[in-house]
């Protein structure tokens, strides 16, 4: 490589600091012409509490987290429950609202309930227990 006058040095620093400028303000997709990098998303975790105060966990529910375009979704398998969110936490406060809803709209209905919601009342049942205040 040839050495640069001086002049040319400063010209060579300028457009390289102008390129990295540039640089910053493209997408990552763009620059490479892929999409960004996925996020980092755990496959499987045990959800430990719900959002509910009125409803404790006795047995870890487990749910599994993916991503599905650009929202993280959290499912409860054995449930058939979903959460959704634009992040990890965000979905995983849904999941739990949503099981904490399902419990107690199930247990109200519970002398009512056709063969495939009794299978997952049962199994509720054995994950959540209701708190009794004394």
């Amino acid at each position: 490589m040839p050495l640069l006058e001086p002049k040319q040095l400063v010209q060579e620093s300028q457009r390289a600091e102008h390129d990295d400028t540039i640089a910053a303000q493209v997408p990552y997709e763009r620059m490479v012409n892929q999409p960004p990098p996925a996020l980092l998303v755990p496959g499987d975790l045990l959800l430990g509490s719900l959002s509910d105060p009125r409803l404790r966990v006795v047995s870890p529910i487990r749910v599994r987290l993916f991503l599905e375009h650009d929202h993280v979704v959290a499912e409860a398998p054995n449930l058939n429950e979903f959460g959704y969110g634009s992040h990890i936490s965000e979905a995983v406060r849904d999941i739990q609202r949503a099981i904490a809803q399902l419990y107690l709209s199930l247990e109200e209905s519970s002398t009512r309930l056709g063969p495939d919601l009794v299978s997952t009342w049962s199994t509720l049942q054995c994950m959540i227990v209701r708190v009794r205040h004394a």
